[in-house]
């Protein structure tokens, strides 16, 4: 057991981000129809027939914690915008999560939303579209077809907005996609720097000297704030056993970009280190599925079977994590 965990943390390299954050639908395909309850108990019916418009964003939300219950307000008042001033698209807000009803109304109370506040307390939802990711946006055209999805970003207005002009017809998909490119690529002095001590702290992490990787991460994070810098250095936290400023600086990055992948990893890596392990062990199972190939996701889930007590899962999911490793080396 120890042998493949310490190869297997040696060897482990930087990963890649993912976007679609649903699991069961794609884009080109039609949205399900699924049956949810409005807040006051009565029935809604979701379903391609019931757009009638120029399309539908739906967010499918959680607030299990504070860094998506924030996340998830900012997103539902810029809905309020979009569907004011934008009669002809639908906006609809489905709580995936089933939480707990005082949460439901201090959030509805907080944000009074003029679209639907629907709960998925059976998971109909949650289930029919594969939700992955929380808080996360569906775009869906006038006749049902999936467009895209995405999860939480600090550019999420931008991103809605363009998917507004989209829907309109101002902007073609292509258009979209190149505007999107545009934002990316445009940086500021600081993030370039940033970006700058970010690469040297990865290559600091990869030949195994963390206390100097720690100090890249900490300079990339004071120029700019950068998701993937706070998640590394929360990992490097979780390793030197400082849980609780592992906690503050993964919770700071997903906040920044919820769809990274090696943000979804580290946030697993602290509930194991926390005692989380069926929660952990369910979202990675999931996680295997949206990442089939990546031997990191194998690893952890390896790693959560194992504080588990469960060794057999555990080496079977090492093995399948080393076996990856092989592929991607070969690749190389």
């Amino acid at each position: 057991m120890k042998k493949y965990t310490l190869m297997l943390i040696l060897l482990i390299l930087p990963l890649l981000a993912y976007a679609f954050p649903f699991r069961s639908v794609e884009p080109g395909k039609t949205m399900p129809s699924v049956q949810l309850k409005k807040t006051d108990g009565t029935n809604f019916f979701l379903s391609p027939d019931a757009i009638k418009g120029k399309g539908l964003i739906l967010l499918f939300w959680g607030a299990d914690s504070e860094a998506k219950k924030r996340r998830t307000i900012e997103i539902m008042e810029i809905l309020n915008d979009v569907a004011k001033s934008n009669q002809e698209i639908k906006v609809a807000a489905i709580n995936a999560q089933d939480c707990k009803a005082e949460v439901v109304d201090q959030i509805a109370g907080m944000v009074k939303p003029v679209y639907p506040f629907l709960l998925d307390q059976e998971r109909n939802a949650y289930n029919a579209f594969g939700v992955f990711v929380m808080p996360s946006i569906l775009i869906v055209n006038g006749q049902g077809g999936i467009l895209t999805g995405f999860g939480y970003s600090n550019n999420i207005r931008d991103k809605i907005e363009t998917q507004v002009s989209v829907l309109l017809g101002k902007m073609s998909e292509q258009e979209a996609v190149e505007n999107h490119k545009l934002h990316v690529a445009t940086k500021t002095t600081n993030e370039e720097k940033a970006l700058q001590h970010l690469t040297t702290g990865l290559r600091m992490d990869n030949m195994g000297m963390p206390d100097k990787a720690k100090k890249e991460y900490i300079k990339a994070v004071e120029l700019f704030k950068s998701a993937e810098a706070y998640i590394r250095l929360g990992l490097i936290y979780l390793e030197e056993g400082d849980i609780k400023e592992a906690e503050k600086d993964i919770n700071e990055g997903l906040s920044i970009d919820a769809d990274l992948l090696i943000g979804k990893i580290a946030y697993a890596k602290l509930c194991i280190e926390k005692g989380k392990f069926e929660e952990v062990i369910q979202e990675l199972n999931a996680l295997t599925f949206r990442a089939p190939g990546n031997y990191s996701v194998r690893y952890t889930l390896g790693l959560a079977y194992e504080k588990k007590g469960d060794y057999k899962n555990a080496v079977k999911q090492y093995k399948k994590a080393f076996e990856l490793l092989q592929k991607e080396a070969l690749r190389r």
